[in-house]
């Protein structure tokens, strides 16, 4: 439990990589992408844009409208929502729903058999499946109940609130659970 957003947001990547290497499982990272509305309010060369784009990826979902800059996955791997989903009227997800990655569609270019233990893909996923425990709905007659696709998704977020400075990002709005702020926790009952 952290007091703010920034240690919560490395603590949480860094906790489900570590849980990742002691179960010994094979970890995917990828990252999100930014594309700003007006670059040149941003950096008026290429090279400093670039630059501050990379560094945007390390902002905490929170700053950027949900989806994280960079994000790691594996089988099992515990996740939690950062909004509200709602796909009809018998399926409504909640922000900060706990949920366990299940599977994944890469891009067709990331497609490569490795024996690394990690990667850093190339591409954005086209799905991530998460699966929601006591779930009763089934999204689809071929997926298990309580599995859920996750597809990427764009949301603006501001760079600058003084300036108004916005960029689109792409990515999915999803973290790992191995962390919260004390904010959000307080209230809840959690083991030790």
């Amino acid at each position: 439990i952290h007091r703010n957003n920034e240690p919560k947001y490395h603590a949480m990547l860094l906790r489900a990589e570590e849980h990742a290497k002691r179960d010994h499982k094979f970890r995917i990272w990828f990252s999100a992408q930014d594309k700003p509305c007006n670059p040149a309010e941003i950096a008026k060369k290429p090279e400093h844009l670039k630059a501050k784009l990379d560094r945007f990826l390390q902002f905490h979902d929170q700053r950027t409208a949900g989806i994280p800059g960079f994000c790691i996955l594996c089988p099992g791997l515990q996740m939690r929502v950062t909004e509200k989903i709602i796909k009809n009227s018998k399926i409504t997800i909640l922000k900060h729903t706990p949920c366990k990655v299940v599977g994944w569609d890469l891009h067709p270019a990331d497609r490569r058999n490795v024996n690394e233990c990690e990667r850093f893909l190339d591409y954005l996923p086209r799905a991530i499946y998460v699966k929601f425990e006591n779930a009763e709905w089934r999204v689809h007659a071929s997926m298990e109940v309580g599995v859920f696709p996750l597809y990427p998704v764009e949301r603006t977020w501001e760079l600058n609130h003084d300036t108004g400075v916005k960029v689109v990002r792409k990515g999915f709005t999803i973290v790992p659970d191995y962390a919260s702020t004390a904010f959000m926790i307080q209230g809840t009952t959690l083991p030790a």
